[in-house]
């Protein structure tokens, strides 16, 4: 799963909900990953350029914009995400990872960067994500010492859909991207 750095915010915001995930990876019209888009991104953005202040995260939203004394904010912050791409409110450069890197490796990263998903990136196109909860379910399974590429996980186009790797099979990465 994925979005385009052109997308309005609240497609992908859309994308997170439907998938139950906290972010995606950005890619621009030649497929290269060129940041990541989180909730806490999202929320950064209202707070600092929209105007709601006590904002830190998207349950807030809903709390602080029903509780507008300028009444519901909702739809205010819903044109604000519709109007503004996700490339302006990405995270960015995308810290990666290759198939190939070591679970320990994998987690190392995430932890010096505090980040929640790492993509996962092979001659340059994305193949997949590492999430935190991937990294505890190998612990938890045994699973093997790298982070690789199998079929059961999609990297797609945006809106395909999710995955969640096989118990006890290390590969966290994406067989291939799906053509639209």
């Amino acid at each position: 799963m994925l979005v385009a750095e052109d997308a309005p915010l609240l497609d992908a915001a859309m994308l997170m909900r439907t998938h139950g995930v906290s972010g995606l990876p950005v890619v621009d019209r030649r497929g290269r990953v060129v940041g990541v888009i989180s909730q806490r991104d999202l929320s950064r953005l209202l707070v600092g350029s929209a105007g709601f202040p006590g904002i830190q995260g998207l349950l807030d939203v809903v709390i602080v914009g029903l509780a507008s004394p300028a009444g519901p904010a909702v739809p205010k912050i819903r044109a604000r995400l519709e109007k503004t791409r996700v490339r302006s409110a990405m995270s960015r450069p995308p810290i990666v990872t290759r198939p190939d890197e070591s679970l320990p490796g994998a987690a190392a990263t995430m932890h010096a960067h505090r980040i929640n998903r790492l993509p996962v990136v092979d001659r340059g196109r994305l193949v997949g994500v590492v999430t935190r909860g991937d990294l505890f379910r190998a612990v938890i399974a045994g699973a093997g010492p790298t982070v690789r590429p199998y079929p059961g996980r999609s990297a797609g186009r945006p809106g395909s859909p999710s995955k969640t790797p096989r118990s006890g099979n290390a590969s966290f990465a994406a067989a291939r991207a799906r053509a639209e």
